[in-house]
């Protein structure tokens, strides 16, 4: 499907092959509905940016991720080395087995928690020094968000977000079985709402989620 906005009107839409009430999953641009849930904490003075990741995941204190920042996390340079791109069909990758502790993938390994898969995570280079896709950022972005509003990712983003879009129907995240939400690939919204949740970075007069600092702040020097 495809919707064109002008001056905040639709101005051209199309679904082939499906309708206009059918949701689409959003898989890897799902990061951004976290980022910007973040974003959200942040303009309400709930979250620092240039805080320890520690601070509000305590839980990871005594791992790689202490030290590294909610801003490099969330611009994916946190130098932690489970990077994307070394193979999601890899049953030996670390990617491969943080999807799998979530029930993404096919069970192949000995079993382990998701925490305990972040905890035993490695650096392979300094934060914010290289841009690298690594989806266990946008999940320990998503624990921020559940530990700091203390409910489940869900509920935090109908609160963060979709009470302030004018949303025309739910979103809905995917969750496994132990009901931790796939942060990094799971929600699915019809299409107009994926236009709706655009136009707080579009339209920030009339939906004020993120503040325009957080918007100044996307086109400044602090990503690398």
């Amino acid at each position: 499907g495809i919707v064109v906005l002008a001056g905040g009107h639709i101005v051209y839409e199309a679904y082939p092959r499906m309708h206009d009430y059918d949701r689409h999953i959003g898989w890897s641009v799902t990061k951004v509905f976290i980022s910007t849930a973040l974003a959200a904490l942040e303009h309400q003075g709930k979250v620092k940016m240039d805080a320890a990741i520690e601070t509000y995941v305590p839980e990871l204190a005594a791992s790689a991720w202490a030290g590294i920042t909610v801003r490099h996390a969330i611009n994916m340079a946190s130098g932690i080395d489970c990077r994307d791109a070394d193979g999601y069909q890899n049953t030996g990758t670390c990617i491969y087995r943080y999807e799998e502790t979530l029930d993404l993938t096919a069970p192949h390994n000995p079993p382990t928690t998701a925490l305990a898969h972040l905890r035993s995570m490695t650096r392979h280079r300094d934060q914010n020094t290289k841009y690298e896709y690594v989806s266990p950022n946008t999940y320990v972005s998503s624990l921020i968000i559940e530990n700091v509003t203390g409910k489940p990712l869900h509920l935090a983003l109908q609160d963060l977000l979709w009470d302030h879009i004018g949303a025309e129907a739910d979103g809905l995240m995917m969750v496994n079985k132990k009901g931790e939400a796939l942060a990094h690939s799971g929600l699915s919204a019809r299409l107009r709402d994926i236009a709706r949740f655009g136009q707080i970075f579009t339209q920030p007069n009339y939906i004020d989620v993120i503040g325009k600092g957080h918007l100044a702040d996307l086109s400044s020097e602090n990503g690398i």
